[in-house]
């Protein structure tokens, strides 16, 4: 910018650098000298920041230059510090106005204003994440970082604070602290995203874990679970992390709803084993142990409906009749020629003491299959129950007669006769069981 003439003469008239400014810039208005114009405004604006008149000044010029975007924010600047000038103790007014100046790229005159509305307001959540941003600007980082662990205080969860903090380290040259605020910020944005992704909140409690703050990220895995408490991931982990927490009672609530929603979920019963082990409670913990390792095998069965039945088997012996006859009503219907079918119903009939019910299933079952000892033998056991003895044994015994060269099938006939008192038959059975298996290994080394 030259210093013409007029300028001098305007400075010696009215003593004020300011007015000669104002003067020249508004004669060379006049004279639509405009580029000069906007050179006198641009110092006006500079050496008096606070004061509108350089920003009207330089908001009318570029409106005649048809920059009208650039105008409106010189414009909006000039607005905003007419109104921060009325009322100085608005914080939200101190941060408008640094925003005005944040729009127009001018940082370092947007600084003074977020420093005021942090000195009014250093409660303030937006106030704070708004200062930060400020500072971050003008490259400093260290003040940055200082406003966004306030806000941490106030907001923990919040992801963007986390994505700033790490811009903040970067540019600091923390790498390793950046890339781990960065990682946080994505898990809890994949949070918010999908509130029902037990990875991503599981990737939440981790990283909560490696700073320092694991209650934190268990805060976003119950608020996932408030949201959707019939998840059956989230059930786990939070079993998972009361488990870690040596909270077996807490534990044990989550795990048993895992394991209700998800019955042949062999890690669920695993988990839930864990537990009724800390509780004390050793037959519920074998239960499931065991019930693990049948799911395993189960998997593993090429014919399926074997499987389910050895599913059900397991349900049964952990106390869990509804989960069982769920999984047996599916078996019925996807294989209605199958008698493991009914059988599978009638075993859950069976246990839940309806035996009337269960003796028709296993009636059913034979008539898919008379050479399936199964369901007579079950019939036998259930028959027993009634205290029909005589009856129970006649059933046995056509259970084994079905396929009298099998040893097992005898020792769980003689199995039913020890229960019912029949000592010396069982032993009988017992004796010939062991001369059938003695011949068949004999047969085989043949």
């Amino acid at each position: 910018m030259g210093v013409p003439i007029f300028f001098w003469m305007w400075l010696v008239i009215t003593g004020s650098r300011k007015k000669a400014l104002t003067y020249e810039a508004e004669r060379l208005m006049r004279s639509r000298r405009y580029p000069q114009a906007l050179d006198y405004y641009d110092a006006i604006a500079g050496e008096w920041p606070d004061d509108p008149l350089g920003f009207q000044g330089i908001s009318k010029v570029y409106e005649i230059m048809g920059m009208m975007n650039e105008a409106g924010r010189m414009n909006d600047i000039a607005v905003c510090l007419l109104e921060v000038a009325e009322n100085n103790s608005d914080p939200q007014l101190q941060l408008k106005t640094a925003d005005s100046f944040v729009a127009a790229k001018l940082y370092n005159l947007a600084l003074n204003y977020g420093e005021r509305a942090l000195r009014l307001a250093p409660e303030d959540l937006d106030v704070l994440k708004r200062g930060a941003l400020i500072f971050r600007h003008n490259r400093q980082y260290g003040k940055a970082l200082t406003a966004i662990k306030q806000a941490l205080r106030i907001s923990p969860l919040d992801e963007s604070l986390y994505e700033q903090m790490a811009i903040n380290l970067k540019g600091l040259d923390r790498k390793d602290d950046s890339r781990r605020a960065f990682s946080l910020s994505r898990a809890l944005a994949k949070v918010r995203q999908n509130p029902n992704d037990s990875q991503a909140v599981e990737a939440v409690i981790f990283h909560f874990t490696m700073a320092g703050a694991r209650n934190l990220g268990i805060q976003v895995l119950d608020e996932a679970l408030l949201k959707f408490p019939d998840n059956f991931s989230l059930n786990m982990l939070r079993g998972k992390v009361c488990l870690e927490e040596q909270n077996a009672l807490k534990a044990n609530e989550f795990l048993l709803k895992a394991v209700l929603l998800q019955p042949a979920a062999s890690e669920a019963h695993f988990l839930l084993s864990r537990s009724y082990q800390q509780l004390g409670n050793s037959r519920k913990s074998v239960a499931h142990q065991d019930m693990a390792e049948i799911i395993t095998a189960a998997k593993m069965n090429i014919d399926q409906c074997s499987g389910a039945l050895m599913l059900i088997h397991g349900l049964l012996k952990c106390d869990m009749a509804d989960s069982a006859r769920q999984q047996a009503n599916e078996l019925a219907a996807e294989f209605p020629q199958n008698w493991q079918g009914p059988f599978a119903i009638g075993l859950v009939d069976k246990y839940q003491g309806h035996l009337s019910d269960a003796i028709v299933r296993m009636q059913q079952a034979s008539k898919l299959n008379g050479k399936a000892p199964e369901p007579l033998l079950e019939t036998a056991w259930i028959l027993a129950a009634a205290k029909k003895n005589e009856a129970a044994v006649d059933m046995g015994r056509k259970a084994v007669a079905v396929n009298p060269r099998d040893p097992a099938m005898r020792r769980k006939l003689a199995q039913l006769l020890r229960a019912l008192g029949y000592t010396e038959m069982a032993i009988e059975e017992e004796e010939m069981a062991n001369t059938i298996s003695k011949r068949q290994d004999i047969s085989l080394l043949d």
